[in-house]
């Protein structure tokens, strides 16, 4: 229960520091630091899907970081 409430005050400090946009990405690694835990705390084994998805999701973190910038428009004026 104090693991639950600690994360949920950490995680709002965190999204105040940085702001929604860097903080949502962020959220998109829950199931990898899952995976990673349960890896170490209840000796999982590493399938391929589980590098599968985590290519997913850090392909599409590097695309969100790194696609905005050069696809912006420039405003004429």
């Amino acid at each position: 229960m104090f693991a639950s409430i600690g994360s949920y005050a950490f995680w709002n400090q965190a999204v105040s520091e940085v702001g929604a946009n860097k903080g949502g990405l962020f959220l998109h690694l829950v199931p990898l630091f899952i995976a990673t835990m349960a890896v170490m705390f209840l000796s999982e084994v590493i399938r391929p899907f589980h590098v599968a998805g985590a290519a997913l999701i850090f392909s599409g973190i590097y695309l969100t970081v790194a696609a905005p910038a050069r696809a912006r428009p420039r405003l004429r004026n």
